[in-house]
């Protein structure tokens, strides 16, 4: 499907026609937004004939596998950003909120790719699939023309702000999951807690493997190193990128938060193998002295002492059971038992 916001005059209008698109284009005074959500083949063969784009971008645009990057080619620059499909945080929601593993797509690594060509007054918003970001911001710019009137690049910077800011609510919910997580393991950790804290570190892993580039991208933005950014605009980037440094410091930050989990909880382990390990020598210490003595007093030799004694056997017994209480008190004195 394609469509786009016309701005020209201090008026917005909608327009779907690509013959229609590409002329408004061609006025610079103009500035035009084309959305192009799902395209067929040939839609995709029009834009790129309407707009003179480059076959590799073109490609690249198909292709849902790419990594940010930004491309630049004399009449416009190609932008690839990833986004997550976020799910709603519910509002109020506290620690114990729980981030369900068919929520999102992060844990999988699954990315909503969106494509950029950006002209000097006009840009593309490509994706095969469907995506809300430039859908917001597309319908906040149909109700407010002021937005087109910032120009292209503004456009560009609007959606991957709104991009990047998807990518708090699922952060901070990881956050506070890692906090719960660190007062578990420190009290009674199980099983689920390992798994959990693992499921985090793979969340982490598929945060920094997006947002480090799109870093990049936002930084050569920043500083016009692609010249269809204006310098009224670079701060904008500016911003953005700073939200992307400060994503990422949080991120390293959290990796090694489910490091300390993780070896917290093998330590507390391991203390519990120990302890199980102290009672296991307590009570085969404490059985130790009567096997002892019923062995030795087993054994078939005729003159064998104390054998032919009337109480001999009751006497053993009470030594046996002397000596294994002595035994059990001194090992619950040492904290053993």
């Amino acid at each position: 499907m394609i469509r786009a916001l016309i701005y020209s005059k201090g008026k917005a209008r909608e327009e779907s026609d690509l013959a229609a698109i590409a002329k408004a284009a061609a006025v610079k005074s103009n500035t035009v937004w084309v959305d192009v959500d799902a395209p067929t083949p040939k839609e995709t063969e029009g834009l790129a004939h309407a707009f003179r784009l480059h076959e590799l971008s073109i490609e690249d645009a198909r292709k849902t596998n790419q990594r940010p990057k930004v491309e630049v080619y004399p009449n416009y620059a190609f932008v690839v950003v990833h986004s997550f499909k976020v799910p709603a945080i519910p509002a109020g929601a506290g620690p114990d909120y729980e981030i369900g593993p068919d929520e999102t797509d992060v844990v999988s690594g699954k990315t909503t790719q969106l494509n950029f060509f950006l002209g000097d007054n006009w840009i593309i918003t490509h994706s095969i699939d469907n995506a809300t970001t430039q859908e917001v911001v597309y319908e906040k710019a149909k109700k407010n023309p002021y937005l087109l009137s910032l120009g292209a690049d503004y456009l560009l910077y609007a959606v991957m702000d709104a991009t990047v800011d998807d990518y708090f609510p699922l952060f901070n919910a990881i956050t506070e999951k890692l906090d719960c997580l660190e007062d578990e393991v420190l009290g009674q950790p199980t099983k689920a807690t390992l798994s959990e804290a693992l499921r985090m570190k793979k969340l982490l892993f598929t945060f920094r493997k997006e947002v480090q580039p799109l870093r990049d991208v936002a930084g050569s933005l920043s500083r016009r190193e692609v010249r269809f950014v204006r310098d009224q605009n670079a701060p904008y980037y500016r911003d953005t990128y700073d939200h992307l440094v400060r994503l990422l410091d949080n991120v390293e930050m959290n990796r090694d938060m489910v490091t300390n989990v993780m070896e917290a909880y093998l330590s507390s382990v391991s203390n519990t193998l120990n302890k199980s390990m102290k009672r296991v020598a307590a009570i085969s210490t404490i059985l130790m002295p009567p096997t002892l003595l019923a062995g030795i007093f087993g054994m078939n030799f005729h003159n064998m002492p104390e054998t032919e004694f009337e109480y001999g056997f009751y006497v053993l017994l009470a030594v046996m059971a002397v000596m294994m209480v002595g035994t059990t008190l001194y090992f619950k004195k040492e904290d053993w038992l």
